[in-house]
């Protein structure tokens, strides 16, 4: 599967060593051509669901990255 970029996000991105929401809402706004506020809601509602997963005490798991 291809990494949509992420690896490659920015330069501010890469130097503080820190993927943020907006990094990623900008990788799904550029390759998937959703607007700047579709491209955050969607990264707001996929971390959601991984965050409430978690507090029921479920696993998350994102292949090639790790299970949580």
């Amino acid at each position: 599967m291809a990494d949509l970029g992420i690896a490659r996000l920015n330069n501010e991105a890469q130097a503080n060593g820190t993927l943020t929401r907006a990094d990623l809402a900008d990788v799904v706004h550029r390759k998937l051509g959703l607007s700047r506020a579709e491209s955050a809601s969607l990264v707001e509602r996929v971390l959601h669901h991984m965050c409430h997963s978690l507090s029921e005490g479920r696993n998350v798991k994102i292949s090639g990255f790790g299970t949580f």
